[in-house]
């Protein structure tokens, strides 16, 4: 079922291990956790050796290291792993056999494959562990099965599913950021659940990025994909169809993200430029995870050298935690670009420490200290990083 991600009890498990954490007698947050190293110095100076803004040296035996060398290192890992895991289960003979079925049965995508790729994924220590809620990383291994996964060919045979209500086309506030218009007001729809037209996406692409937001939901072959993810995860999930034609000098402008968020290229290309997170308090009315939307505005000049430039191919996946400042253009695209934006949305169901925290104090007839909207954002940025740090992968399968 759509709720199969929610269980009560792993999350009365969670109030209670918080609860333990945050204790009532610390008026924020327990000074024994430790910060996301990536999240660690919001907004420090440029070091040297390549080391980004925002980014904070870890510790080996042997010495220092960079940031930036110890997520490759996690990076190569994963691709090995996933590279290994692909290869065995192509090299299986009575797979074959049964594919057509699946692939007839999944609208022309295979859930096995898509699940093989997404559980290898979670189940992957350097993800999990190290990578997860953290680190923005992108895996240069193409994933077979995501080349060609979703076209404008398919858009045009799904896109009777498809309600208009749903979609968006990007565009930019005036004096504000970025927002999502509706896309019905801009063509003739007769209802609620009138359905997209394929050559009506095609004729506004020249108006901005055309958003299926929550494709997900009602296109069959992307809800087999969103759920090999749910169930690799088991946590909240969603899909967004991205469709931006090639040219564009700024198809998104700098913004972030309530999500955590895996991209994945499945026709053209797109260009992504990832930042570290501003401080919060930098703009304390200004919720961390909408900066650069409605009438917030966020500029590449605040935000420094980008953590991630790069361009996005068919069959590679990009991963950023929530409130990573983000950008993407189809400058140098060739074709039309179309990509996969799958959604973990922990903290839209209040699945972090903070909610957790709150919940137990609350339980316990304590005052929270942080009733106020924006009061958690002059936090120092540590100790507000941590405390909205996501509660772990596989929380939600834990037994009281």
């Amino acid at each position: 079922s759509m709720a199969s991600w929610f269980f009560p009890r792993g999350i009365l498990v969670s109030i209670l291990i918080v609860s333990a954490w945050f204790s009532p007698s610390n008026a924020f947050i327990s000074p024994t956790i430790t910060p996301s190293p990536l999240r660690g110095r919001f907004g420090a100076p440029r070091l040297a050796h390549n080391v980004g803004r925002g980014l904070r040296l870890g510790r080996t035996r042997t010495g220092a290291w960079s940031l930036r060398s110890g997520v490759e290192a996690d990076v190569a890992e994963l691709e090995k792993a996933l590279g290994s895991c692909m290869e065995q289960d192509i090299s299986q003979g009575w797979r074959v056999l049964d594919r057509t079925a699946e692939l007839a049965h999944g609208g022309g995508v295979s859930a096995r494959e898509w699940s093989v790729v997404f559980g290898e994924l979670a189940k992957s220590e350097a993800f999990s562990q190290r990578l997860w809620a953290k680190h923005p990383f992108k895996l240069s291994l193409p994933i077979d099965v995501a080349v060609d996964a979703f076209r404008m060919e398919d858009l045009k045979k799904h896109a009777h599913d498809y309600p208009y209500f749903y979609a968006g086309i990007g565009t930019l506030v005036d004096g504000g950021g970025w927002m999502m218009a509706k896309f019905e007001e801009t063509v003739k729809v007769q209802g609620r659940d009138d359905c997209m037209k394929a050559e009506e996406v095609e004729e506004q692409l020249a108006k901005g990025t055309v958003a299926l937001n929550s494709a997900g939901f009602f296109i069959r072959p992307l809800a087999v994909i969103c759920n090999a993810l749910l169930e690799s995860l088991q946590l909240p999930i969603w899909l967004n169809v991205y469709i931006t034609s090639e040219g564009k000098t700024l198809s998104a402008p700098p913004h972030t993200d309530k999500q955590d968020v895996i991209a994945v290229q499945t026709q053209g290309s797109k260009r992504w430029r990832v930042f570290a997170p501003p401080p919060p308090g930098d703009k304390v009315a200004a919720d961390p995870y909408t900066r650069g939307k409605g009438q917030d505005t966020m500029s590449e000049e605040e935000l420094g050298e980008p953590l991630i430039d790069t361009v996005l191919k068919p069959g590679e996946l990009l991963y950023m935690p929530s409130g990573f400042p983000h950008t993407t253009d189809t400058v140098e695209a060739p074709e039309t670009s179309v990509h996969l934006t799958l959604g973990v949305d922990t903290h839209v169901w209040d699945l972090n420490y903070a909610c957790m925290r709150n919940s137990a104090l609350k339980r316990s007839g304590e005052n929270t200290l942080l009733e106020r909207t924006f009061d958690v954002n002059k936090l120092a940025p540590e100790r507000w990083a941590a405390l909205h740090e996501p509660l772990p992968l596989g929380f939600t399968g834990a037994r009281a």
